[in-house]
Parts: structure tokens; C-alpha cells; sequence
């Protein structure tokens, strides 16, 4: 009983320290849904930023992705 309980924890922790790579497309589009998500639910947000200069940051960010994969 004490294997099979340690064989299944060995194949738990396996499966949970395995991440999925995410591709250069998958980034920009998490990245755009986080700005849109700001923009849409927590507008208050840009009180000491404005959204010009937020967007503007994200447009860099969102361009540099390639460029920043492994």
C-alpha cells in the first residue's frame, strides 16, 4: 500500500511541476485581454498613469514579446 501511495504522490508532483510553454501569439494574446480587462473592470486604476501612456507601454511590451522568448 505504502508504494502504489508513493508511486501515485511520484506521478502527482510529475504532472504539477510540469509547465506548458506558451508560444509567442498565446503571450500577446494573454497580454491584450490584461489590457483590455484594465481598461473594461478597473478603470480607477489610471489615476496616476493615464490610459494614453498605459497603452502605450503595452504597444512596447506587446511588440517585444518575440524578442523575449528563450
Amino acid at each position: 500500500m505504502k508504494n502504489i501511495l508513493f508511486i501515485l504522490s511520484l506521478l502527482l508532483f510529475s504532472q504539477l511541476s510540469a509547465q506548458e510553454s506558451l508560444s509567442v501569439t498565446q503571450w500577446q494574446e494573454d497580454l491584450r485581454f490584461i489590457q483590455n480587462t484594465i481598461h473594461e473592470d478597473y478603470s480607477f486604476l489610471f489615476v496616476k498613469t493615464t490610459k494614453e501612456d498605459f497603452d502605450t507601454e503595452v504597444e512596447t511590451l506587446y511588440n517585444d514579446i518575440p524578442n523575449l522568448m528563450d
